[in-house]
Order: C-alpha cells, then structure tokens, then sequence
C-alpha cells in the first residue's frame, strides 16, 4: 500500500467519524430541547412557581420517560415486560404530544447514527494500526 493511499483513506476516516460525531451531537442537543418542551412534568406549586415532576435519576417524567417505563403483562400471563418500540411509538401517538413523539424518532434516528460512529472509530483503529505496519516497514528499508 502506498503512502498516499493510506493518507487518503485516513482522511476519509476522520472525515466520517467528524460528521457522525457531529451530528449525533445535534440530534443530542435537540432531543434534549424537545424533551424540555414536554407540558407533562410542569405543574404549578400552590404558590404559583413552575415545578418539575422527577423521578430518582432527576429525568422529568415525560410522556417519553412514561412510555420507556410503563409496564405491561407478558403474553404469557406470568410476570410483567416493557413496552416493545411499537408499543412505546403507539404510546406516544395515544397521548398527542409532539414533542415527545419527535424526540423518539430522534432517539431512534441517533442509533443509526451511533453505529455508524462506531464503525468510524474502527475504522479509525485499524488504519491506526495499518499505519504503524507502513512506519515499520519504511524504517527497515
């Protein structure tokens, strides 16, 4: 393998991996917006301040969080399961809140994105240690 094309192919790399790391901030940064804008967890306190319903981790309880936590009978009739990602979107679509509903396909859209992150890291490794071989060889000749 030539000097230039493994010069080519790492660029390429760093490349994929700045534009997956990127975006899977973006899509990071606006769940969290969407998430925010969820009326659920608000509730006015007798003194008329806004509070937030949370749980133990400090997550508002959301539409989303309810959907992620809710418990339902296992088709078996024994014990209790989540909800499958059907039921969580069929969840969200019952209870009429967008913001919720669209901070789930980001969730969903940022596992794509997070695979591709990882093959980009790997990517990354392995032509890490391509060049390691390449600087080795060139020493010796």
């Amino acid at each position: 393998m030539t000097q230039l094309i493994l010069t080519a192919r790492c660029i390429h790399a760093l490349a994929d991996h700045e534009h997956y790391l990127s975006a899977e901030q973006g899509i990071t940064k606006r769940i969290a917006e969407l998430i925010d804008s969820c009326e659920l967890p608000k509730k006015k306190n007798k003194y008329g301040l806004v509070e937030c319903d949370t749980d133990e981790k400090g997550r508002s309880k959301t539409h989303l969080w309810e959907a992620y936590n809710a418990d339902t009978e296992c088709d078996s009739g024994y014990g209790m399961r989540r909800y499958s990602p059907d039921e969580v979107e069929q969840y969200l679509a019952e209870s009429e809140c967008r913001h919720c509903i669209s901070a789930y396909r980001l969730i969903q859209q940022r596992k794509n994105i997070r695979k591709e992150l990882g093959r980009a890291r790997r990517s990354i490794r392995r032509l890490g240690k391509e060049s390691v071989k390449f600087l080795d060889r060139v020493e010796f000749e």
